[in-house]
């Protein structure tokens, strides 16, 4: 899979997929803890509702909450 993404701080993501061609040109918008999708091939936007964000995002082992949490390593454990 390709990916294409911006991001503005911790609140705002948008990524855009370039690969396979199957899936090319989906668009994810995370907005605070919202996200959204935009699907060409229903020339639509879809806000993904609270009972998806525990499904795998695009056949991967990645969550829809996974994208919205940004989790750390740095963050989240201590290291030395």
């Amino acid at each position: 899979m390709e990916v294409r993404a911006w991001i503005k701080g911790d609140d705002l993501a948008m990524l855009v997929v370039q690969a396979p061609a199957k899936d090319k040109g989906i668009v994810f918008l995370k907005r605070r803890k919202e996200v959204w999708n935009w699907l060409p091939s229903l020339e639509r936007t879809i806000k993904l509702p609270p009972s998806m964000m525990s499904q795998s995002w695009m056949g991967t082992d990645f969550t829809n909450d996974d994208l919205v949490k940004e989790s750390s390593i740095v963050k989240d454990y201590s290291h030395s």
